[in-house]
């Protein structure tokens, strides 16, 4: 059957997907606005079967709990003077098994399908050093993120090719026509690669370009800009000064010079000393990633490799996600790496987020202007995802299935003494334990309820537990007191409907 087909071919995150609800009437060569929410629930053939009958379509999310993925993809929102056949010649000279998919604003997904799970952030670097080869550099990749950040982030996801069957618009192209889904997943089974026989692409620049970053490389391979050319020859002023930092000021001028001269040679030779080369030399400009012509080519997941490029300066922040409305949590995705806010003021307070950064990314971000950092997390929310799940699997069913976990393994002993040593203690028929000691295993699987300790004695008590004080070689300890019974009957109900966690 197709639906088993398709899900097999786009096995990913099986505990969440996405769906996307367009609005409005779109614009022919502009994105498709709408609005995008991820639900936490299993992918099953009967989303499939939907999303092929055209009924709701469905997005996937690629990375795995275990940070592996099974395919990736480069999203190409690119609809001007775009033309899908002539990139599909563009990626056979270069030998690429990449199966490329029109998308419904008329861009392209190029999707590369493993034989075996491979780490996302290889994947990752894989597909962003073939799109900048390609002159796509700035094209989003997929996966998003090298790894989740706990067991209740579900990452990113993509929009599925094939909605509505082989009446769609979403269709796969093969020698510049298009295919039947039928066809596809023979294409696409067939160029299954195994992930130790792809290599990154890189760009055939001149020596005294290496190093640079991958924007500044393609332009130069491409020749002179027609727009941004001061801007252009501005960033080369930049690089020299980077790299030769150790040299004289008269060398980094005749360096400069001569760099300009080759790649921007339209550049005034009357303007070169005072706009470009005095201008570097008197203060610590940093490369202006974020305006034309480099922004058209940017590549941030490359740029951070490049001997001479952004390192950790290039903080890139997006995919914001909200869980629940009161005590929101919140993952975000920066510099590739996934990222947990327990709170609404760890994402709107800088200070607050760069210590978060800190702790979880090992990352300080530079400071920027109070106006500056409101109009970045503005953006953030402007596109940012509800992750949504049904109120049984919400966070009491997690914290079920997390304490069920805690019972069940290595936590519980079987003597009271247990308990001083940061065990439980089960006699059988009810299993006893240290408040403390639960939170601290909430904590390690980043339990978002973990900071409302009232929220996890409402829990506790709904399934039957007692506070109890007991005494153990004479001292005293308040403990809880969970009967096995009633806690199995409680864990059924949602063993089969919540979203488990990876360990």
């Amino acid at each position: 059957m197709l639906e088993a087909r398709f899900h097999s071919l786009f096995s990913g995150l099986d505990r969440a997907y996405g769906t996307y609800t367009t609005s409005g009437n779109p614009i022919p060569g502009q994105k498709h606005l709408g609005q995008a929410r991820t639900y936490q629930a299993d992918v099953t053939d009967e989303l499939w079967r939907n999303h092929l009958a055209g009924d709701r379509g469905i997005g996937i999310i690629p990375i795995c709990d275990d940070a592996t993925c099974r395919w990736g993809a480069i999203d190409i929102d690119v609809y001007d003077n775009f033309s899908i056949a002539d990139f599909e010649a563009q990626c056979a000279r270069e030998k690429l098994p990449l199966v490329l998919c029109r998308t419904k604003s008329g861009g392209c997904h190029a999707y590369l399908f493993l034989k075996a799970p491979a780490p996302a952030a290889h994947v990752r670097h894989i597909l962003a050093s073939w799109a900048q080869a390609l002159g796509y550099g700035s094209s989003e990749i997929f996966p998003k993120q090298d790894r989740l950040a706990g067991p209740d982030d579900c990452g990113s996801w993509i929009n599925m090719p094939y909605f509505g069957g082989d009446s769609t618009r979403r269709f796969a192209i093969l020698d510049g026509e298009p295919l039947s889904s039928a066809a596809f997943l023979e294409l696409a089974e067939s160029r299954m690669a195994p992930i130790e026989e792809l290599t990154t692409l890189t760009l055939a620049t001149e020596e005294e370009l290496s190093g640079a970053p991958p924007c500044l490389q393609t332009l130069c391979t491409q020749g002179e800009p027609s727009a941004g050319l001061h801007l252009f020859a501005f960033n080369l002023g930049i690089y020299v000064k980077i790299k030769y930092a150790d040299k004289e000021p008269e060398e980094q001028a005749e360096l400069m010079r001569t760099l300009i001269g080759k790649y921007a040679p339209s550049f005034p030779a009357e303007n070169l000393e005072s706009a470009i080369i005095k201008s570097v030399q008197k203060k610590d400009y940093f490369y202006r990633c974020k305006e034309p012509p480099l922004k058209g080519v940017c590549n941030k997941t490359l740029c951070r490799t490049c001997k001479h490029g952004i390192g950790c300066s290039g903080l890139e922040i997006k995919d914001l996600e909200k869980y629940g409305t009161e005590g929101a949590v919140y993952h975000l995705t920066v510099n590739g790496q996934r990222m947990r806010l327990k709170c609404t003021e760890d994402l709107i307070k800088q200070q607050r987020f760069h210590l978060a950064c800190v702790e979880q990314i090992v990352i300080l971000p530079d400071s920027v202007k109070e106006p500056q950092w409101r109009a970045l997390v503005q953006s953030l929310l402007e596109d940012c995802i509800i992750v949504e799940a049904p109120d049984e699997v919400g966070q009491e069913g997690l914290f079920v299935h997390l304490l069920s976990r805690y019972i069940g393994g290595s936590f519980a002993g079987e003597a009271p003494e247990c308990l001083l040593n940061g065990q439980g203690w089960s006699d059988g028929s009810v299993f006893r334990f240290l408040l403390n000691d639960l939170v601290l295993r909430l904590e390690q699987d980043r339990f978002q309820a973990v900071k409302a300790p009232v929220a996890i004695a409402t829990y506790l008590k709904k399934l039957g537990a007692v506070e109890e004080e007991i005494t153990i070689r004479g001292k005293p300890m308040h403990v809880w007191a969970v009967p096995l019974d009633a806690f199995a009957a409680v864990t059924e109900k949602f063993d089969d409907k919540v979203d488990k966690p990876a360990f």
